[in-house]
């Protein structure tokens, strides 16, 4: 009877180490997938070009929302690693079945909508939210069609709410049920670094 009662310890031990594990794994690809996802748009965005004189470049951001949670829009002219030359991108957070779900397009400067389907990176994201400095002021919305000049910064932020992430009480009893990964970033194209 003793071994029973110390085989059922070791069991149930053994079952709450691997739901432990389960959980944390999915946190952790989820975090990846965010940090992935944010490291590219860095890259991008630091690679972002417009021109006055070109009517191909642009640099728009729009502030949106999908039922209480933000959907900011990017569209932006920039080199990309995935095509050769310049490329339009957009950075955008749509409802699907509702929940949001950030998605990007890429195609050639010179079509406003390209046809091109819509990438999916995140699913089930809680917001996406675009804000652009200027004049020592962070402002939701910009195109440079009326300003003729790019933000001098743009700060990214990108909130996961539950689904793989840990929902339960973190250190102080803070929740810990979304996480928040936000950044800020320096053009670099024309700019004295």
């Amino acid at each position: 009877t003793i071994i029973s009662i110390v085989l059922t310890a070791l069991y149930t031990t053994f079952l709450l180490s691997h739901k432990a594990v389960d959980a944390m794994e999915g946190s952790v690809l989820r975090l990846q997938e965010m940090r992935n996802v944010m490291d590219t748009l860095r890259r991008e965005l630091e690679s972002s070009y417009y021109s006055e004189e070109s009517s191909y470049t642009i640099f728009r951001t729009e502030d949106r929302d999908s039922y209480g949670r933000e959907a900011s829009r990017l569209t932006f002219t920039s080199y990309s690693s995935v095509r050769p030359a310049i490329s339009r991108i957009t950075y955008m957070a749509e409802d699907v079945k509702g929940s949001l779900m950030l998605r990007k397009k890429i195609g050639p400067p010179h079509k406003k909508n390209p046809e091109e389907a819509a990438l999916d990176l995140i699913e089930g994201i809680g917001s996406f939210s675009i804000e652009v400095r200027h004049a020592n002021k962070w402002l939701k919305t910009w195109d440079t069609g009326l300003t003729k000049k790019m933000p001098d910064e743009i700060r990214v932020s990108l909130r996961i709410s539950g689904n793989g992430i840990d929902s339960g009480k973190g250190k102080a009893g803070l929740s810990t049920d979304s996480l928040v990964i936000s950044e800020v970033i320096r053009l670099r194209i024309g700019r004295t670094l």
